[in-house]
């Protein structure tokens, strides 16, 4: 997705140079599961066990196995953003300025950390997973993506630090905006049927939680 915008919240102003929403390399992801899944003994993949009558036990291991995914990333949503603050001058009117150029990611997925026993329902070959909502995962600023391009007055590294925290807070609404949620659901559902199907799951059905799981 190509664009402008602008977004301003308090002192701090942020115009969207470039955008782009994708879908990382989760189908990777799908395919190394499958290459070990194939090469691993009695096709034990990280604890996922093939179905077998004692559903108690694979139940446990599956919420293990889930568990030690931890966050599953779906969506990224990156792109440059011009980050303007500004504050008073002692004695003037006149307000000093800072504009900084900002690459920034936004990953977005599930935490399936929050997976519980009581989220996971198996009878034989039918696997019913609840999992929480899709969220936004974490919004990633190197100190390498950060360009000054242009300040008035005298800047120290503590308020440099302030705009570009603020800036995170709002790159991340932006991500918001252009349906980064959406689409992480959407693709992180797809990659865990294909997962489980893999695991020798004839069926799967995957459920989002009302609310997120605790």
């Amino acid at each position: 997705i190509m664009g402008r915008a602008n977004q301003s919240v308090g002192a701090t102003q942020f115009s969207v140079l470039v955008t782009q929403l994708r879908i990382p390399g989760s189908l990777l992801i799908l395919a190394l599961f499958w290459a070990i899944d194939r090469i691993t003994p009695k096709g034990d993949l990280f604890g996922f066990l093939k179905p077998k009558p004692l559903e108690i036990e694979q139940t446990q291991n599956l919420v293990v196995s889930i568990r030690n995914i931890a966050e599953l990333h779906s969506a990224t949503f990156c792109g440059e953003f011009l980050v303007r603050n500004s504050k008073g001058k002692k004695g003037s009117d006149k307000k000093d300025s800072i504009y900084l150029i900002v690459k920034s990611r936004v990953h977005a997925g599930f935490d399936l950390s929050k997976i519980q026993p009581d989220d996971i329902r198996i009878h034989h070959d039918t696997l019913d997973i609840t999992i929480p909502p899709a969220q936004i995962l974490d919004a990633i600023i190197n100190p390498s993506d950060i360009e000054i391009f242009d300040e008035t007055g005298t800047w120290t590294d503590a308020q440099i630090q302030q705009t570009i925290c603020m800036g995170r807070a709002d790159i991340q609404r932006i991500a918001l905006s252009h349906g980064i949620l959406t689409k992480a659901q959407e693709s992180g559902i797809l990659l865990l049927e294909n997962i489980f199907r893999t695991l020798g799951y004839a069926h799967v059905s995957i459920t989002i939680a009302r609310t997120p799981s605790k």
